[in-house]
């Protein structure tokens, strides 16, 4: 964590360098984004990026943030878009870098293999259901983030696994981020198995109605 938090403060500096290069700008306001959720607040890093979105016309660019955003949240759509405008740059130029996130996005559309997500997802679990033994609230805010990148990452292998989705929502509602909690629920009930997942669905609902309008 020392270096990344080393990494932020060179990154910042450049920043402030980067302000009268367009590119340079771009390029380092993305990774002070891809910092920032690592060691800050990565929902409003996931929201600063997204606003990226409305600012940047150029195909490369809205590549670049749509794959970031995918990284970030493990989400199908922002992950289409970015193979879709890679393809499309690759084939007018064959740059090595848009090959090589194009690899990165196609080795996830390999069929899951269904008994590492369980296990995968059972040991997430009980990270998350330990954590509620902590009695320090910085170190448990830490470990249900530590709960929600592991989440994060079995939801880019299997993301059709609904129970993922849940599960993040349940780290986020201990972390307070309601937004992304309410999100991944609302994701959750499009997807889920009413008779396999009916004790999660319950819960949902009840967690849906708390949050409202969030």
């Amino acid at each position: 964590m020392g270096k990344i938090s080393e990494s932020k403060l060179l990154n910042d500096e450049a920043f402030e360098m980067a302000k009268d290069f367009p590119n340079d700008l771009f390029n380092a306001t993305i990774l002070k984004h891809k910092i920032n959720s690592k060691l800050m607040d990565k929902e409003k890093a996931i929201a600063d990026l997204s606003d990226m979105l409305k600012d940047h016309t150029d195909d490369d660019e809205i590549a670049t943030i749509h794959y970031e955003l995918w990284k970030m949240t493990g989400e199908q759509s922002h992950k289409d878009i970015a193979t879709d405008k890679l393809k499309e740059l690759y084939e007018k130029t064959p740059n090595y870098a848009y090959k090589k996130c194009i690899d990165e996005m196609s080795a996830t559309e390999q069929k899951p293999n269904k008994n590492n997500t369980i296990a995968d997802y059972n040991s997430v679990h009980k990270l998350f259901v330990s954590i509620g033994k902590e009695t320090d609230q910085t170190q448990k805010r830490k470990r249900y983030t530590e709960c929600i990148d592991k989440t994060s990452e079995i939801i880019k292998q299997d993301p059709n696994f609904a129970k993922s989705y849940f599960l993040r929502a349940a780290a986020y509602l201990k972390i307070k981020d309601y937004r992304l909690a309410k999100k991944d629920l609302e994701h959750f009930m499009s997807i889920a198995d009413p008779v396999k997942d009916k004790a999660q669905i319950d819960k949902a609902k009840v967690a849906l109605g708390k949050l409202g309008n969030v």
